[in-house]
């Protein structure tokens, strides 16, 4: 008797192709996600750590309106670049929108991760330094919760709806600074 015999007795031969494919696509699935994040999180970890200081500073209210406004952007987005696409004069304008929104939402993927990650190193590493294996820790532990059936994939969005959210409020007060958060110099200009 070998050893495949022993650890899987109820499965017979032409299921093995099949389960060692299953197999060999998830980990594919989960390291296509590690190197991302780990990357993301190594070569930026000064954005890491303030979006990290963003979540644990949130208010509660912030919560929702941060996970409304990723839904909101998740959801009409594709339906604006549809709107705009049937408008001839709109086609560039909806491509670029396009490529945008799928650069947002990997981006919001990914810090989704990190920011999980980051979250616990602050927790019990007590640090508050992002560094590469804080993302790649994050998005590990995320790609596992979104094997869970159903309730995995809910958890996911959840999270990506969140840090989209985050990501945009984040680029809009770059953008867009308060008038009280300038130098006393600008003021007076």
């Amino acid at each position: 008797m070998n050893w495949l015999q022993l650890v899987t007795p109820y499965l017979d031969t032409s299921s093995l192709p099949a389960l060692a494919g299953t197999g060999s696509f998830l980990l594919a699935r989960v390291l296509g996600a590690l190197i991302p994040a780990g990357l993301l999180a190594g070569f930026f970890p000064r954005f890491a750590e303030t979006l990290t200081d963003d979540v644990v500073r949130i208010r509660p209210r912030a919560v929702i309106l941060m996970l409304l406004l990723g839904f909101a952007v998740i959801a009409t987005t594709p339906i604006l670049v549809a709107l705009l696409i049937l408008t001839v004069v709109g086609l560039g304008l909806a491509f670029l929108i396009f490529f945008l929104y799928l650069a947002v939402m990997l981006l919001a993927f990914f810090y989704a991760g990190i920011l999980l990650g980051s979250l616990l190193a602050r927790r019990y590493a007590r640090r508050s330094t992002v560094l590469w294996r804080d993302g790649v820790v994050g998005m590990l532990l995320l790609s596992l919760v979104a094997l869970v059936p159903f309730a995995g994939s809910a958890v996911v969005l959840l999270a990506v709806m969140f840090s989209t959210g985050l990501l945009l409020s984040r680029a809009f007060h770059l953008a867009f600074p308060r008038e009280e958060a300038r130098l006393p110099a600008d003021r007076q200009a």
